[in-house]
């Protein structure tokens, strides 16, 4: 398992400073890649050997709002 640590930007959030809900998608994409890159696997070499990673299916519970300028963590762990 990988923690990726992050701090919320303007970029991330609505107009009431709140993270947009597609942007936590954002946010665990950015863990995933980085969980690649702890683990020695090069997507950059992947993508051009014509190997390409598919996000078959995604869900979310949003269990509180994160806000502008929140240190947020994900966590990413391979489980199957």
């Amino acid at each position: 398992m990988i923690s990726y640590s992050t701090r919320i930007y303007y970029d991330d959030t609505d107009a009431g400073g709140v993270v947009y809900y597609a942007n936590y998608l954002k946010l665990c994409e950015r863990a995933k890649q980085e969980f690649f890159l702890k683990n020695g696997i090069d997507l950059f070499k992947l993508h051009n050997e014509g190997i390409l990673l598919v996000v078959s299916s995604v869900s979310a519970y949003y269990k509180k709002p994160i806000y502008l300028g929140d240190l947020v963590d994900v966590d990413v762990e391979i489980t199957q």
